[in-house]
C-alpha cells in the first residue's frame, strides 16, 4: 500500500513537473522530450491539445542537427495538431548562423568524409549524432533550404486561412534558450520546459550538438507563460520585434510578411554586419581545423587547409547559385535585381562550375570573375584589398589562404544589411512614420522661433541704448542704485 502510494506520489510530481525521471544532454532524446512527444503522448489518456507556445530558432527546427526526419516528424505534428499556437523565431539577425554554419559545414564535412588525406584515419565516436539504426544524419544547405520553405509556406497558409487567429507568429531577436509549453483539455497544469543548448555560431560543431530540456514546475507556469495579453508572464515578453519595436499584439506578423523574413532566412540577409572580414578570415580557419579535428581526428598543413578552403567555396557558390537560379520564382519584390546582393551572385554558378572541373582553378581567375560587375555602392573590392595587404604585411605565408577565405566572404556576406523583412518593419517605427510631416513642422518652428529671438534681441538692445543715459542698461543702472 506504502509503495502504491509512493508510485501516484512519484506519478504525480513528475505531472507536474516538480521532479524530472531524467536528465539527458543528448540533443536526440532531448528533442524528443520537448519538441515531439508533447505532440501525441496526451493521446494516451484522452485529453485533447488546446495550445502550444513554441520559441524556436528556426523554422527548420531540428533539421541542423537530426536531420530531415526529424524535422519532418516535428513540422507534421505542428501542422495537424489542434489548439492555438503562439511561435516566436529568431530575427534574422540571430538566425543568419543557423544557415551560416550549414552553408560552411556541409561541403567541409562531406569532402573529408569521402576524401580523407592519406595516413590519417577517422576519429571514433566524434560523430555522435548519428542514427541509432545505423544511419547517418545527412544535413545539407538544399535540405535545410526545403524545410524553411514547406514550414513558412504551411504558416503562411494558416494565417490567411479562416482559423488565422489559432496561428500567431513573432520574431524576437536570439536567445541562448528555447521554449515548448503545452496546454490540455482536463489538465490543470501545462507542460513547459525550457531548453537550454550550445550557442550555434560558424565554427559550431553541430555533430556534437547538446542541450538539455528543463522541466518548469507548474507553480512557475504563470509566471512563464501566463495567458495570452498578460504582459508579466515571459514569454509574452518575448514579443518584441526587434525592428519596428512593437510588442504583444502589435508586433505579430501577418501573412505577406512571412515571405519576406522566409527569403531573408534563405538569402541570409540581415539588417547589421554580422562580422568584418578580418574576423570571418580567422573563423573560416577555425571551422576548417575542427572539422578536420571532428572527421579525421587530427589538424592537417596549410596544403590540406587550402584544399578543404576550396571545397568550402564551391559549396558556398553552389549554395547562392542554386537560389540565383529560382529567381524569377522567387519575384523581384523578395529579391530586387538592382540589389547589392544580387550584383554578387551573379557569377555564383560560374564561380561553382569553375572549381567543380577544376578544385585547384587558379585563385586569381576566381576573384577576377567573382568581381565583375558589381553594384556601384558595393566596396567589397575595396575591403577585400585593404584586407590581402594586411595580411600580406603581417603573415605572408597565409596570403593564398586569404584570397580564398576572402571569396567566401564576398558571397557568405552578400547579405548583409539587406534584410527586407527589417526594412519594412522598420517603416512602422513611431519615430518615423510621419517624418517628412514632422521635418516640416519643426523647420517652421524653427525659423518662427529664430524670428522672435531676432524681434527680442533687437528690442533689447534698443532698450539699452536709448531707455538709459549713458547707454546704460536698466538693469546695470539697477544694480548702481
Amino acid at each position: 500500500m506504502a509503495e502504491r502510494k509512493t508510485e501516484d506520489l512519484l506519478s504525480k510530481l513528475l505531472e507536474t513537473q516538480d521532479i524530472i525521471k531524467s536528465s539527458t544532454s543528448y540533443y536526440k532524446e532531448v528533442f524528443e522530450i520537448h519538441a515531439l512527444s508533447p505532440f501525441t503522448d496526451h493521446q494516451k489518456d484522452g485529453t485533447e491539445l488546446e495550445g502550444v507556445h513554441l520559441l524556436i530558432s528556426t523554422p527548420a527546427y531540428g533539421y541542423h542537427v537530426l536531420g530531415e526526419s526529424a524535422h519532418a516528424e516535428f513540422h507534421n505534428a505542428l501542422d495537424v495538431s489542434k489548439g492555438t499556437k503562439q511561435i516566436i523565431f529568431f530575427s534574422p539577425d540571430s538566425h543568419y548562423f543557423h544557415v551560416a554554419n550549414t552553408v560552411l559545414w556541409s561541403p567541409l564535412v562531406e569532402y573529408l568524409r569521402n576524401e580523407p588525406a592519406e595516413g590519417n584515419e577517422r576519429k571514433p565516436g566524434r560523430e555522435n549524432q548519428d542514427e541509432t539504426d545505423g544511419k547517418r544524419v545527412i544535413v545539407n544547405p538544399t535540405g535545410l533550404v526545403g524545410c524553411i520553405e514547406k514550414t513558412m509556406d504551411m504558416l503562411e497558409n494558416k494565417i490567411k486561412s479562416e482559423t488565422k487567429d489559432m496561428w500567431q507568429i513573432w520574431v524576437s531577436s536570439g536567445t541562448a534558450f528555447r521554449m515548448s509549453a503545452f496546454k490540455y483539455s482536463g489538465r490543470p497544469n501545462r507542460l513547459v520546459f525550457l531548453i537550454l543548448t550550445d550557442v550555434v555560431s560558424l565554427t559550431s560543431n553541430l555533430l556534437e550538438f547538446r542541450g538539455r530540456a528543463i522541466g518548469i514546475p507548474s507553480v512557475m507556469h504563470s509566471h512563464v507563460v501566463g495567458e495570452i495579453g498578460n504582459e508579466q508572464a515571459f514569454f509574452e515578453q518575448l514579443k518584441q520585434c526587434p525592428f519596428s519595436l512593437r510588442s504583444g499584439e502589435d508586433a505579430r506578423l501577418d501573412g505577406d510578411e512571412i515571405n519576406y523574413l522566409k527569403y531573408d532566412y534563405i538569402l541570409l540577409r540581415t539588417e547589421q554586419e554580422a562580422f568584418s572580414l578580418a574576423c570571418f578570415d580567422i573563423e573560416c580557419e577555425r571551422v576548417i581545423y575542427r572539422a578536420y579535428n571532428t572527421i579525421l581526428g587530427s589538424y592537417r598543413p596549410a596544403t590540406d587547409l587550402q584544399r578543404a578552403t576550396r571545397h568550402v567555396l564551391l559549396g558556398v557558390a553552389e549554395y547562392f547559385a542554386t537560389i540565383f537560379d529560382r529567381r524569377g520564382r522567387i519575384g523581384t519584390d523578395y529579391f530586387p535585381d538592382d540589389d547589392k546582393q544580387y550584383c554578387r551572385l551573379k557569377n555564383a554558378r560560374a564561380i561553382a562550375d569553375m572549381l567543380a572541373e577544376d578544385i585547384n582553378v587558379d585563385i586569381e581567375q576566381l576573384r577576377t570573375v567573382a568581381l565583375r560587375e558589381l553594384h556601384d555602392d558595393d566596396k567589397i573590392e575595396e575591403s577585400i584589398n585593404n584586407h590581402l595587404i594586411s595580411v600580406q604585411r603581417n603573415y605572408p605565408a597565409r596570403v593564398n589562404l586569404s584570397k580564398l577565405t576572402a571569396l567566401v566572404y564576398f558571397f557568405m556576406s552578400s547579405g548583409f544589411e539587406r534584410s527586407l523583412f527589417a526594412e519594412k518593419r522598420a517603416k512602422g517605427l513611431p519615430a518615423t512614420q510621419d517624418s517628412s510631416v514632422e521635418s516640416e513642422e519643426s523647420s517652421d518652428d524653427s525659423e518662427s522661433s529664430n524670428e522672435l529671438v531676432k524681434q527680442e534681441v533687437e528690442s533689447q538692445a534698443e532698450r539699452s541704448s536709448e531707455g538709459t543715459p549713458n547707454g546704460e542698461s536698466e538693469s546695470d543702472n539697477g544694480k548702481k542704485q
